[in-house]
């Protein structure tokens, strides 16, 4: 079925709703956050009283929830995310259980490495993804910001490693623990975060959220060094004075809003449209009590 300004206001008569907006690739992320029906390449989305409906037509529309093809490869990304996630958990436990054979072992030092708690992030985030996946319910918006997020602090761990603490002393003794905390899965976010389009645009005005974190970790930081006198990291230690400290935290909230801005930006991009199925807050037409549009 083409996509036409009749057929696309028969559909919003027939949902009961006031106004419908088509955002295709020429508006990709442009009413993120509404709630609409996805399609392939292709989004009507509910818009408010007053809105002037902007219309492409010639677009070819298909229910996704009616494509076996792209439901198996729904199941498929969460299975290599739940595979992921079981190998990141396996080195953290791994490297924790090495590291306690050699020395007694502080849980709150161990895990107080911005490496360990960017790992373990990600870790959970992939389950809960893989989760809802399977579950066959749709991620909220909540569950894609927090995978904008543990998107943007892995990849931060894996570009400080490899530019700046390759083949230095120190870190995870386990080389295989090693390469998939600095360098596989940093590698894999990215790479799910590009390909996989089961995402809608991060809205701009949450990029702050993506600065919680690391000012809480920092803050923590800051005071144990002052207190009990551990830092992970040389550079945070309040021994060589406050104004240092604060110059490394404030390159660290830079570089932080530097990369969540890259992967806000890359969430407005569907670089593999049709690689998976729209996953995101949409409602499916089976959800407006609409009969698929066209069967394949």
């Amino acid at each position: 079925m083409v996509l036409t300004k009749a057929n696309i206001h028969d559909l919003a008569r027939r949902a009961g709703h006031t106004g419908w907006c088509e955002s295709g690739e020429h508006s990709a992320g442009r009413f993120h956050g509404i709630k609409g029906v996805r399609f392939h390449g292709v989004g009507i989305f509910h818009i408010k009283k007053g809105w002037t409906p902007k219309i492409y037509a010639g677009h070819e529309l298909s229910d996704p929830g009616t494509t076996d093809q792209r439901e198996i490869v729904k199941y498929l990304v969460a299975a290599v995310r739940l595979s992921v996630a079981i190998l990141g958990t396996v080195a953290i436990l791994s490297t924790f259980f090495d590291t306690a054979t050699r020395a007694t072992i502080n849980p709150f030092n161990f895990f107080g490495f911005f490496t360990m708690q960017s790992n373990i992030i990600l870790v959970v985030v992939l389950l809960v993804a893989a989760v809802v996946s399977f579950s066959g319910r749709p991620q909220s918006r909540s569950l894609m910001l927090a995978r904008g997020c543990a998107t943007t602090y892995i990849v931060i761990t894996g570009v400080v490693y490899d530019v700046l603490l390759a083949g230095l002393e120190g870190g995870v003794s386990l080389a295989w623990a090693n390469s998939v905390l600095h360098i596989i899965l940093p590698l894999y976010a990215a790479l799910d975060w590009v390909i996989f389009s089961d995402r809608s645009a991060l809205p701009l005005n949450k990029i702050w959220v993506a600065l919680v974190y690391p000012i809480v970790w920092i803050t923590v930081v800051t005071t144990r060094g002052a207190t009990d006198g551990w830092v992970p990291y040389p550079f945070l230690d309040p021994a060589q004075g406050y104004g240092v400290v604060m110059i490394y935290a404030l390159a660290i909230a830079i570089a932080t809003v530097v990369f969540a801005a890259i992967i806000w930006a890359i969430s407005r991009l569907h670089l593999v449209r049709n690689f998976t199925p729209g996953d995101g807050p949409e409602t499916r037409l089976s959800q407006l009590g609409l009969p698929p549009i066209m069967n394949r």
